[in-house]
């Protein structure tokens, strides 16, 4: 499509739809829950509680990541004190 100066036509008809950083949030937390929103899915009662459903499967699952995350540090700080334990006992060993 060719545009002219001074043409009054619009662009719309010819541009691609646009994504909102909101939309790009909720596909990265969920892909299917931006495709139904962005397909306009109707809001079924069933639906809402399926949505209901994925809503409480996602909490489960975000906060077994926060206890994996807090395991992992953990680790690290156990790892750290047990290697400065045997640092400690081989400086003992090599002073007596």
């Amino acid at each position: 499509m060719i545009i002219r100066r001074g043409s009054r036509q619009s662009l719309q008809s010819t541009q691609l739809p646009v994504l909102a950083a909101s939309e790009i949030g909720t596909f990265a937390f969920c892909p299917q829950a931006w495709y139904l929103q962005r397909m306009r899915a109707p809001a079924t009662r069933a639906a809402e509680e399926r949505r209901r459903i994925g809503s409480d499967l996602h909490r489960k699952i975000g906060s077994q990541t926060d206890l994996v995350r807090v395991a992992a540090v953990v680790q690290t700080i156990l790892l750290v004190v047990i290697a400065l334990g045997l640092i400690a006992l081989v400086a003992l060993a090599v002073n007596a």
